[in-house]
């Protein structure tokens, strides 16, 4: 496992890309509640030949052309228009707070992963040392009682205590394995 993650693997987490999608979204929305403040220009043009006399019909002194253009616009709908506005404003202020909060969110879920896996790490470290050194301990036991130093009653609580360093060593394995999963879940997947 990695000792720290770049930031650019966090920003690739489902949840800020979804988000990150929304808010786009809203943007577009401002953007286009904007552009229905501008006029609608129409422009067309002609062009075409005009005469009086079957054989002037194609000569071009007789050519035609305009162009015109209309400007419409609403004149009632300006105070409905500067609400839409508003409205979708606000609208994206509130996702981009939103993203802003799912990308904090993100960094802790991170962050808090692997502090749970470094600190579990270190604990089956150690869970592994005294195990070793339970096991040793639990040889001179045996070779003590074989010697007929200590009672076999002795050597039954040893046995115990390894018994039970090993139900602890499982447990901080399993503790690391659960931190992994968490931390893989908390990247989105991108380790």
């Amino acid at each position: 496992m990695p000792d720290n993650i770049k930031s650019d693997v966090v920003l690739n987490r489902p949840d800020i890309l979804r988000a990150e999608a929304e808010l786009q979204k809203t943007r577009i929305d401002v953007k286009l509640a904007r552009r229905d403040f501008l006029p609608d220009i129409n422009i067309s043009g002609q062009f075409g030949f005009s005469a009086n006399s079957l054989s002037k019909v194609f000569n071009w002194d007789s050519y035609i052309a305009s162009v015109g253009g209309s400007i419409v616009e609403t004149i009632f709908s300006g105070g409905q228009r500067f609400a839409w506005l508003k409205a979708k404003k606000y609208s994206y202020e509130g996702m981009l707070e939103s993203y802003q909060k799912t990308i904090l969110q993100s960094f802790q879920e991170v962050n808090d992963s692997l502090a749970s896996l470094k600190f579990d790490t270190e604990k089956n470290t150690n869970s592994i040392t005294r195990l070793n050194l339970e096991r040793k301990n639990l040889e001179l036991i045996n070779s003590r009682y074989e010697n007929g130093l200590i009672s076999f009653f002795d050597t039954l609580q040893f046995k115990g205590n390894l018994a039970s360093q090993e139900k602890q060593q499982a447990q901080s394995k399993t503790d690391c394995l659960v931190d992994t999963l968490s931390l893989y879940k908390a990247v989105g997947g991108n380790l």
